[in-house]
């Protein structure tokens, strides 16, 4: 791709195919759950995938970029979504200010407080 060709989403996504370490807090669940963050392509969408700690119960889910772009007022921002074999699950949003890295917050059906952090 040419620099005048290039989407918002592909500094973003840092590549196809690429696995960052993804971490979370929830309210009432654990303050340390971490996990596996996958980018499945270029429109800036892939996988969460957890272990819940002291239990068999493991969570997956999605995130999806949503806008903006680095270097800007408008920061690149998304949603993300977790179902736990348990029956948990949460919904929320995060902003990555560098490529690669992420910070977020959401909440679970009960209301609880679910923090996330993606990347190195």
């Amino acid at each position: 791709q040419t620099a005048s060709t290039k989407t918002d989403s592909d500094d973003y996504n840092k590549g196809p195919g690429q696995q960052l370490p993804f971490a979370a807090s929830w309210e009432g669940v654990s303050d340390l759950i971490s996990g596996i963050m996958n980018i499945y392509d270029v429109s800036g969408s892939g996988s969460i995938k957890l272990k819940l700690p002291n239990s068999t119960a493991t969570c997956a889910g999605s995130w999806k970029y949503v806008s903006g772009k680095y270097n800007t007022d408008a920061v690149p921002f998304g949603t993300w979504t977790l179902a736990c074999t348990n029956g948990l699950a949460g919904a929320g949003t995060y902003r990555s200010e560098t490529p690669g890295t992420g910070t977020g917050k959401g909440v679970d059906a009960e209301g609880r407080t679910i923090k996330i952090s993606y990347g190195s």
